[in-house]
């Protein structure tokens, strides 16, 4: 029997170098050293970790609770040295030793956070003896998309005015206020706005002794496809990074936002919703499933599929709803079609436009789900129009492009999403623990020749010293009631509850 000694790091990693803690109080010699501190020793019985990220939340989220022994240079609580927007970069595995030739003999990281909340707790037991931790919580990279905000307030960095001058476009995106891809939209956002507020964070550690990762830019991975309004962004509220790119990203109906914790950088993707017919076929462009490898070179839009062993299975908890069923789906488009809506649904009635109705489809019909309508809004407009004004003769497309056809096809992409939510399982699973296990992953548990698959939402790992190291996984869209339904020999109740023994 093979025995498994999981292990962490946790890398403390100051974001600045502090001289003054008010103007004119300077700080101790002692509390000025700024080196990065090693957290994993302070990991005791009382201890723990749990980190959590998710393609469906603004941002990850981290909490380690430490014992609260003075530190060496500082002699003093961790709690005075730890402070909101130092870094901590989160490392672990299940089994180390897969890592000892590969990665460097680096464990694989696993979050990079930054600290949001430190909290000390004293406390006297039933026995007379007293207890002290401290604990730190706070969220991963998606916080700086939260906490960097458009204003629109003169001569505040993040407004400039935008609402009626299209200055986001004309700042920050060479000049021209012109529709441009989605891709290109978010390469600005990360060059004009959230990368430089990380350079300059990072820079005011100067001269700081550091380990692990420092403060670095964002990159991003966009395979989402189609464009954006410049009258819709100049028409926009105000808000934070994450809600802006989520709205003009069509975050949610048909496209998912999240950062992703690598080992040289941290990326944000988008990318079209992952997700597979009940056959397999994968319903949007831009995405693929593969093998889970730890050796696969990873293309965008590579949606791992990471197989593991019912023997790796603490508990699960899966279930089929008719929640999600809907039979009737309309789109809008109100930043690209402003009057056409309307036309559209009149247009629908008289059978000149798609509008798809799927009241008699298997998985959804009407007369035992009733009539149950969808209707979202997406804000993306269709990447065939690029460069349709200014255009040389010569370079105009011949092709007869409309912009009924695009929302056609959002419409087509919302009904495949959501026409078979009946059939689909969706849960959570209580694992071993498996750092390899990422949210934006398929999860395939086999039992036998009985091998479900599951999209991984999000992912809760928990590791506690001298107790163990568990993941859980939330999943959704799993096959397991369709599979079954298609065995005609051993069932899977059987594979499940097999009962021979250890042998």
């Amino acid at each position: 029997m093979k025995a498994y000694q999981p292990k962490i790091e946790a890398l403390l990693i100051k974001s600045r170098r502090r001289k003054e803690v008010f103007a004119g109080l300077p700080v101790g010699q002692k509390q000025a050293w700024v080196g990065g501190v090693d957290l994993t020793d302070w990991l005791g019985e009382s201890g723990g970790v749990r980190l959590m990220k998710g393609v469906r939340d603004p941002a990850g989220a981290f909490s380690i609770t430490l014992s609260d022994r003075p530190h060496k240079h500082t002699l003093d609580t961790l709690a005075a040295l730890i402070e909101p927007m130092d870094v901590i970069e989160f490392r672990m595995a299940h089994d180390p030793s897969e890592y000892a030739k590969s990665n460097n003999g680096k464990l694989p990281i696993v979050m990079r956070g930054l600290v949001s909340d430190v909290r000390r707790s004293v406390t006297m037991g039933a026995d007379g003896r007293p207890s002290r931790t401290v604990t730190v919580t706070g969220q991963d990279w998606g916080k700086l998309l939260q906490i960097l905000r458009i204003i629109y307030l003169n001569n505040v960095a993040l407004g400039d005015n935008i609402l009626t001058t299209y200055k986001f476009f004309e700042k920050h995106s060479d000049g021209r206020p012109k529709q441009k891809p989605v891709a290109d939209f978010i390469a600005d956002v990360l060059k004009g706005f959230l990368n430089p507020y990380l350079a300059d964070l990072a820079g005011q550690n100067s001269g700081g002794n550091t380990i692990g990762t420092t403060v670095g830019a964002m990159t991003a991975e966009v395979t989402a496809k189609g464009l954006v309004n410049p009258f819709g962004v100049s028409s926009w509220p105000g808000g934070s990074l994450h809600q802006m790119l989520s709205f003009f990203g069509d975050v949610g109906p048909f496209n998912e936002l999240y950062t992703e914790d690598r080992e040289d950088d941290v990326c944000l993707v988008l990318r079209p919703n992952p997700f597979e017919l009940p056959n397999g076929a994968m319903i949007q462009s831009g995405v693929k499933r593969r093998p889970y490898s730890v050796v696969a070179k990873w293309q965008p839009g590579d949606v791992p599929d990471l197989t593991i062993s019912d023997a790796e299975v603490v508990a699960e908890n899966l279930g089929r709803s008719d929640a999600g069923v809907a039979n009737v789906f309309w789109v809008t488009s109100k930043a690209w079609a402003l009057n056409i809506d309307g036309t559209m649904r009149l247009a629908a009635q008289d059978g000149q436009s798609e509008n798809y109705l799927l009241l008699d489809y298997l998985n959804s019909k009407a007369s035992v789900f009733g009539i149950r309508q969808m209707e979202v809004e997406s804000n993306l407009g269709d990447p065939r129009l690029l460069g349709g004004d200014g255009q040389k003769e010569s370079d105009v497309s011949t092709d007869k492009i409309t912009y009924r056809d695009w929302i056609g096809e959002r419409r087509a992409i919302l009904a495949q999403q959501n026409q078979d939510n009946s059939v689909f399982e969706q849960g959570s699973f209580r694992l071993r623990g498996n750092e390899r296990l990422r949210a934006g992953m398929y999860l395939t548990v086999t039992r036998g020749d009985f091998q479900p698959r599951y999209y991984v939402t999000r992912v809760e790992h928990e590791y506690s010293p001298f107790r163990g190291f568990f993941t859980t996984a939330h999943v959704e869209r799993g096959t397991g009631y369709i599979l079954r339904q298609q065995r005609a020999n051993i069932s899977a109740w059987a594979l499940e509850t097999n009962q021979r023994g250890i042998k």
